[in-house]
C-alpha cells in the first residue's frame, strides 16, 4: 500500500465511477460497492451533534440498490415487461409505501434547492455537495431567469398595438403608451420591439429638390381653421372600380376635418364639403389646394366669392412642398390605410375611413405641437 493515502476526492470519484457502470459489469453486481460509496460520502460530511440521526437517511438515499440491478440483470433477456415488473414501479397516482415519495432531483431547480439544504444542515462545502447530488457548480450559482409578469403585459401591449396598427413604428407605440399613463422608456420599448420582431421597414423615397432662394412663401396659419389644406387621393376596390378621397386638414391645429369617399368627386361635391365644414366651424380665411379640375372650377370661385372672408391659395404646379401638410397627411394615409385595407364598396370604405379619422385625430401626437393630439391642440387654441 502507497504511504500517503488516497485524496478523498479521487476516491469518490473512483466509487461513483463503479456504481454507475453497467449492469453486465462485474463489479456493478458487487453489493459492497455501493454500500462503499454512501460510507465514504457521509464520512465527508462533517458530524453536527445534532445531525448524527440524519446521516444514515442520506447514505441510504444516495446509495444504490445493488441487488435490484442484478435482478434487472438477469430479467433482461425476458423481455421489457418482466423487468419493469421487478424493478418494483408502480403505476402513475401510486406509491410504494416501502419507498420514498418525495421524486427523483431531475431539474436543475429542485437540485439547487437540495444543495442548499444540504449545506445548510451539515455545513458542509458546495464542492461536495454538488457533487453528491450531481449539480454543476455554475448552474448551482447563476440561477434562472425570473418571469417578469411587467415585462410581459408590456410585450402583450406592445403586440396589440403592432396588430392594430400594422404600419406604425416603436415611436408611435411608446407614445401611445406614455399616453396610457405608463412610465416605459422609449429605450426599453426599442429593446422589446425588436426582440419580438414588431418593427416593418418602409423603404425611403428620394426627395425632390426644393427652392433654396427663399422664393416659395405661402401664407402660414396662425390660429385654428385659418388655412384649411384639401387634396384629392386615389383608390380602387376589390373588383377594380375606383375611389376618391376628398382630404380637408387644418393646418394649424395638424387636424383632420374630413375624409370624402365616393366614386367620383367634383367641385359641387367640395362645395358641400366645405358648407358642412362651416356648419360646425368658422368660415377658413384661406383654401390651399392644388390646380386640380375640382379645385380651379368656377362653382368654388363663386363659393369663395359668397363667404367673403374666403379666398383661394393655389400652390405652383409640380410644387407639392408647398402644401406640405396635406401631402404628409396623405402618404399616412397610404402607408397605414390604403395600402393595408380591401374595401368591396363604398359604404364601407367610407366607415373605415371615418374610423381612421378618428384614431388619428384622438391617438397620434405631434412633436411639432409639444407631443399633443390634434384634437388636444385644437381644444387649446379654440379657448386661447
Amino acid at each position: 500500500m502507497s504511504p500517503h493515502p488516497a485524496k478523498p476526492f479521487l476516491l469518490l470519484h473512483h466509487e461513483t465511477y463503479q456504481t454507475h457502470a453497467r449492469v453486465d459489469y462485474p463489479k456493478s453486481q458487487n453489493p459492497r460497492a455501493a454500500d462503499c460509496l454512501g460510507q465514504d460520502l457521509c464520512r465527508f460530511l462533517h458530524r453536527h451533534r445534532s445531525d448524527s440521526a440524519d446521516l444514515e437517511p442520506l447514505s441510504a438515499a444516495i446509495r444504490r440498490d445493488a441487488s435490484r440491478v442484478g435482478q434487472m440483470a438477469d430479467l433482461a433477456g425476458e423481455g421489457a415487461r418482466p423487468a419493469e415488473k421487478a424493478s418494483g414501479r408502480t403505476r402513475a397516482g401510486e406509491c410504494d409505501p416501502q419507498r420514498s415519495c418525495r421524486g427523483k432531483l431531475l431539474c436543475p431547480e429542485r437540485r439547487r434547492r437540495t444543495v442548499s439544504l444540504l449545506q445548510a444542515r451539515y455545513r458542509v462545502s458546495e464542492w461536495l455537495t454538488c457533487l453528491i447530488v450531481g449539480q454543476h457548480r455554475i448552474t448551482q450559482r447563476h440561477a434562472g431567469r425570473v418571469f417578469d409578469i411587467e415585462e410581459a403585459k408590456l410585450r402583450q401591449r406592445l403586440r396589440e398595438i403592432a396588430a392594430d396598427h400594422i404600419r406604425w413604428g416603436r415611436g408611435m407605440a411608446y407614445r401611445l403608451l406614455r399616453r396610457e399613463g405608463s412610465t416605459v422608456t422609449h429605450k426599453r420599448v426599442q429593446r422589446l420591439w425588436r426582440q419580438d420582431g414588431l418593427q416593418s421597414p418602409i423603404p425611403r423615397k428620394r426627395k425632390r429638390a426644393r427652392p433654396a432662394d427663399g422664393s416659395v412663401r405661402r401664407q402660414r396659419a396662425e390660429y385654428p381653421h385659418q388655412v384649411l389644406a384639401m387634396d384629392v387621393q386615389f383608390n380602387t376596390t376589390a373588383y377594380g372600380r375606383r375611389l376618391k378621397f376628398l382630404n380637408v386638414f387644418d393646418e394649424h391645429s395638424c387636424l383632420c376635418l374630413a375624409i370624402r369617399v365616393g366614386r367620383r368627386c367634383k367641385a359641387k361635391d367640395v362645395v358641400a364639403v366645405l358648407e358642412e365644414l362651416t356648419s360646425l366651424y368658422t368660415a377658413p380665411a384661406f383654401i390651399r389646394s392644388d390646380n386640380g379640375p375640382e379645385f380651379i372650377d368656377q362653382v368654388l370661385r363663386d363659393w369663395c366669392e359668397v363667404t367673403v372672408t374666403t379666398s383661394t391659395a393655389y400652390i405652383q404646379p409640380g410644387s407639392p412642398w408647398e402644401n406640405c401638410f396635406t401631402e404628409s397627411f396623405i402618404g399616412r394615409l397610404r402607408n397605414e390605410f390604403l395600402n393595408t385595407e380591401l374595401f368591396t364598396t363604398a359604404p364601407e370604405a367610407r366607415l373605415l375611413a371615418d374610423r381612421l379619422r378618428w384614431e388619428y385625430n384622438t391617438f397620434r401626437a405631434y412633436s411639432a405641437l409639444q407631443w399633443r393630439t390634434p384634437l388636444e391642440a385644437a381644444q387649446l387654441g379654440s379657448a386661447a
